[in-house]
């Protein structure tokens, strides 16, 4: 029998060291701005544009609307909060057939191994301050509905939870980008706006270009009031287990033992 963190159903977190030892301490995660430094179709401007039926209306959108594309693109960048996860990696490619295939196919103890969301080189090495840092590991389902549970003084809060899909072709993106004059005139910028990002949430938080594919992202999307404003989520009944770096710190391990241990079990 496989251990339970080898389970589909998780998902992990990868971080540095000085990151780790206060999200065990505190038993939080926070939620970042969307669009960190890695993507440059995320962390860039997007230029919102209006799409109607008439010249006409599209001419009343400039003339009485004409913060209307800056306001969407100032409040994605800056009141969307994004908390990112690597999970469970389901792809059926070339690699996997040959290795089911053949008189010595790889055991299933040793595909697994590939397959799971804390075993991957290149997360521990971008995110994990090159495999000295921790990897969290989460119940996908336990944190996904703490997520839902957060409650917020924004009363237009919306949350979005999916994972990622990543493409070559995101024509679906430039749609995204497209906003509705009808809704502006019926509703205004800010419902517009709200409107706006329940249509189109897919394709403007959970597209990546191909190149992202091996991280194999679940994300965690809130909004908040204001841009300087933090969303935490507790993490004390849904993680499952901190696994550390193959170069972590000796000097550190006595504390952030004592420190998992405290939040939930430790796996080594």
């Amino acid at each position: 029998m496989l251990n339970p963190i080898f389970d589909t159903n998780i998902i992990c977190h990868y971080t540095t060291i000085e990151y780790a030892k206060p999200i065990l301490k505190d038993k939080m995660l926070k939620f970042s701005t969307f669009g960190g430094p890695g993507d440059p179709r995320e962390n860039k401007n997007w230029d919102f544009d209006f799409i109607g039926h008439s010249l006409s209306q599209h001419q009343q959108c400039r003339e009485h609307h004409s913060k209307a594309p800056s306001i969407f693109n100032k409040f994605i960048k800056e009141r969307c909060k994004t908390l990112s996860f690597c999970e469970w990696n389901n792809e059926d490619n070339d690699e996997f057939k040959r290795m089911n295939s053949g008189k010595n196919p790889i055991s299933p103890y040793l595909q697994v191994i590939h397959r799971t969301s804390f075993a991957r080189s290149r997360m521990w090495t971008q995110y994990a301050g090159n495999h000295t840092g921790v990897c969290l590991v989460f119940s996908k389902d336990k944190i996904t509905e703490q997520f839902l549970q957060l409650q917020s003084t924004f009363k237009q809060a919306q949350k979005f939870a999916k994972s990622v899909e990543y493409m070559y072709h995101r024509w679906d993106f430039n749609t995204s980008r497209k906003i509705s004059i009808a809704d502006i005139f019926k509703f205004d910028t800010y419902p517009a706006l709200y409107k706006h990002l329940n249509r189109f949430h897919h394709e403007l938080f959970f597209l990546k270009n191909m190149d992202y594919r091996d991280e194999h992202e679940y994300r965690l999307v809130m909004t908040s009031e204001k841009s300087e404003d933090n969303i935490w989520l507790p993490i004390y009944s849904s993680l499952e287990a901190v696994i550390v770096g193959i170069d972590f710190p000796k000097k550190d391990c006595a504390e952030i033992t004592e420190l998992a241990q405290d939040a939930a079990i430790m796996y080594n």
